[in-house]
């Protein structure tokens, strides 16, 4: 009987003492794992080991990603005459052309100009209702430098510049002779100013005999074309 109440004492102390056990053997546990865990933190002064580097194979140009912007300076290019990378690199002076080429081939030009100032002096004698068209300088067509073509009359480049510039221009033709007279420029006609006005022109301070379509005109010319009010004499022709 002694024996079975001791047994039964023993098995009630273990039961009892059972759970302590357990939550102790748990929390030494927990401590063990979170001291483990803290020694794998590296600490400040520690130093991490890099990870091992790959070798780089030597992958084809073409299959190399280009970046968006390329230094043309570090770009090799082979010498086409055998010279070394520092010599093609080297800065040169510009190649002088050959005397005969040094300018580029430029059309031949002429400067033409259209003038009526002389109805400045005659405003007395100008037709009614033309006094609007008179410029107070007299200049219809200040001094224009004018492209030609070799083989162009006067009358030809004046017809060209007043067609570019929508300068208003009235000739009569004659076939026959290949003759053409100038009528009106600008509006304002021969005899608008008098009995002996009209147009006449002027080539390099000279004035050709030919009608204006009959001079063909030459590089560097001068062609003015000059209204007159006394058959040319005011504008220092002597031909008629």
């Amino acid at each position: 009987m002694r024996k079975g109440n001791f047994a039964f004492a023993l098995a009630l102390v273990l039961l009892l003492a059972l759970p302590p056990f357990l939550i102790l053997c748990s929390c030494t546990a927990s401590v063990a794992q979170a001291a483990e865990a803290e020694d794998k933190v590296p600490s400040e002064n520690e130093t991490v080991p890099e990870p091992p580097v790959t070798a780089q194979t030597d992958t084809p140009e073409a299959a190399k990603p280009s970046s968006a912007t390329t230094n043309s300076s570090e770009i090799s290019v082979p010498s086409p005459n055998g010279l070394s990378e520092e010599a093609d690199s080297a800065p040169c002076s510009p190649a002088v052309p050959p005397a005969e080429t040094a300018l580029p081939l430029m059309a031949p030009t002429c400067t033409l100009s259209v003038n009526c100032g002389t109805i400045l002096d005659n405003l007395d004698a100008l037709s009614d209702g033309k006094e609007a068209l008179i410029p107070s300088d007299g200049n219809i067509l200040y001094l224009t430098q004018v492209p030609f073509t070799e083989g162009e009359s006067a009358y030809e480049v004046l017809n060209r510049v007043a067609q570019n510039r929508k300068m208003q221009m009235e000739v009569s033709i004659t076939p026959a002779y290949n003759s053409v007279y100038l009528e009106g420029i600008s509006n304002i006609y021969e005899f608008d100013c008098g009995e002996l006005s009209g147009w006449v022109y002027r080539v390099n301070s000279v004035f050709p005999s030919g009608s204006c379509s009959e001079y063909k005109v030459q590089d560097g010319d001068l062609i003015e074309f000059l209204y007159s009010c006394d058959l040319g004499r005011d504008v220092g022709g002597s031909n008629w």
